[in-house]
């Protein structure tokens, strides 16, 4: 099922997919065969990663000449010290497995000392046995690229299990190896063999630059709204963001050249002048203008109609699924087929978690937290309502239903232009935190919605922004409360228009 804002196909990114898998693939089944292309590739992409991250917003150019420049000291690095290259990379994969298990069962109950520790634990492995602790990193790598190739969402089993399997299967063929005598450790490298693979590496990211720019596609604007949008860019840039391309140009491209006048030129010159422009981008994007409002509150119009049919489903021995699909079925009914997220359906101990999206469980006790938005011609909604099965509440249900409620209300008696997201989120907390539930309220009280569900977020609000507002309480069984609050989640969202005022609530059911 396609989710959110619909993105057009393009030859050149399924082209990259395509190469992306099989090198995916390839580290699977013989990264450890290469330690010095493996070990290379990962400081490659890291030094990528941390250079645009921090200057591409000032100039392409600068960026990769800076991340060849990392990419070189750890070339020499991995020679002369790879003990210590290992350690620094091994602080990366079991975190990395441990954020991706958290987001993928559903909850935002993040414990930064399991991190930690599994970071020390990496680097220490990674010093004392590089070469296996290498077989453990590149199936992650791996798998990362054949799950960004893979036209499909993959759960975590699917992205666990095979690189679990790989990394067993790479350190059993490398202790038989060594069995056999076959094992043959890495000589160091010269300054000139450094030096010549370093020249490799920078004609592939140089070649792939230069194919980015000549094939990507040139963007333009087909409406007068989207000139004027297009004409804030005050350079070229390549951008990989359908939602920024979409809100340039009205085209949801995953890959495209922009900029500010079109010149068949700019192919030559983004790579010299150009720069990425996405904050610039995005703090535009928080304000919306009047055409981006209609669609957004019809958008919640239509959601909050698909909600109000949700209480007559809520009962003992009804599934999960067949809520969804009354909701699906609404949609669909309305014009806007396509939900804006995975609809998140919960109930029992699965309203705990944050991010359930299996929605495949029967109806028993406790409570129902329907999560839900579809799309409106590229723009979303988001509301968020909790049901107790059955009807009736237990004290302890309608306690934290109570608590929730007067949190949301007491961020809404301040919203209005001028406040800060931070001011919204400490007014809620507070009225949770006196009712001795903090500990159980695990994510930010809201965010920005618009192309996507979750869009830029501003700091400081303004008149003509959207966002929502969703606190919530989620006890697991077993938590340090009375044992009568156990497996019961509750979070109450709405999206929110920011007005000269103070606000407007989007999320109101359409009118028939």
């Amino acid at each position: 099922m396609t989710v959110g804002l619909a993105v057009e196909s393009s030859w050149l990114i399924v082209l990259c997919k395509i190469a992306a898998a099989l090198l995916g693939l390839f580290l699977l089944a013989f990264g450890h065969r290469l330690p010095r292309f493996s070990g290379g590739l990962f400081g490659l992409l890291a030094s990528l990663a941390l250079a645009l991250a921090l200057l591409a917003k000032t100039s392409y150019l600068l960026a990769v000449l800076a991340a060849l420049l990392l990419f070189f000291v750890w070339l020499w690095l991995q020679e002369r010290l790879p003990r210590l290259t290992m350690a620094l990379a091994c602080l990366l994969p079991l975190p990395l497995l441990w954020f991706t298990f958290v987001n993928f069962s559903g909850s935002f109950s993040l414990r930064p000392w399991v991190a930690l520790l599994g970071a020390f634990l990496g680097a220490v492995a990674g010093a004392m046995w590089p070469r296996a602790m290498l077989a453990l990193l590149t199936p992650i790598i791996g798998v990362s690229l054949l799950a960004w190739a893979s036209p499909f969402i993959l759960t975590f089993p699917l992205l666990a299990v095979p690189a679990l399997l790989a990394s067993v299967f790479q350190i059993s063929d490398l202790y038989r190896l060594r069995r056999l005598g076959q094992f043959i450790p890495l000589s160091r490298q010269t300054s000139g063999e450094i030096w010549s693979a370093w020249r490799k590496w920078t004609a592939a990211v140089a070649g792939l630059w230069l194919f980015l720019a000549w094939f990507a596609p040139s963007a333009q604007a087909s409406d007068p709204i989207h000139n004027r949008r297009l004409a804030l860019l005050t350079a070229p840039t390549l951008e990989i963001s359908p939602a920024r391309n979409f809100y340039l140009t009205g085209r949801a491209q995953p890959l495209a050249l922009l900029a500010p006048r079109r010149s068949f030129f700019n192919r030559f010159t983004v790579l010299f002048t150009g720069r990425a422009q996405g904050r610039a981008i995005n703090a535009r994007r928080m304000v919306k203008d009047a055409g981006e409002i209609s669609l957004i509150r019809r958008a919640n119009q239509i959601t909050a109609l698909a909600m109000a049919e949700v209480p007559a489903l809520v009962r003992s021995g009804v599934n999960e699924r067949e809520i969804q699909e009354a909701i699906l079925k609404t949609f669909r009914r309305h014009g806007c087929p396509e939900p804006s997220f995975a609809p998140i359906v919960g109930s029992g101990a699965n309203a705990t978690l944050p991010h359930y999206s299996r929605n495949n469980a029967v109806l028993q006790k406790g409570f129902l937290v329907v999560d839900i938005g579809c799309m409106n011609q590229g723009y979303a909604a988001d509301m968020t309502r909790t049901f107790p099965v059955g009807g009736s509440c237990t004290p302890a249900q309608q306690k934290l239903l109570d608590v929730v409620t007067a949190a949301k209300a007491a961020a809404e008696a301040i919203l209005k232009p001028g406040v800060t997201m931070r001011q919204l989120d400490d007014a809620a907390r507070q009225v949770i935190r006196r009712a001795g539930f903090n500990k159980y309220f695990i994510h930010s009280l809201g965010h920005g919605v618009g192309i996507n569900v979750h869009d830029p977020t501003p700091r400081v609000l303004a008149e003509n922004m959207v966002l929502t507002l969703e606190p919530g309480i989620y006890i697991p069984a077993g938590a340090k409360v009375d044992p009568t609050y156990w497996d019961l989640g509750v979070r109450i969202e709405d999206t929110y228009l920011v007005t000269a005022a103070g606000y407007e609530i989007l999320t109101k059911p359409l009118k028939k």
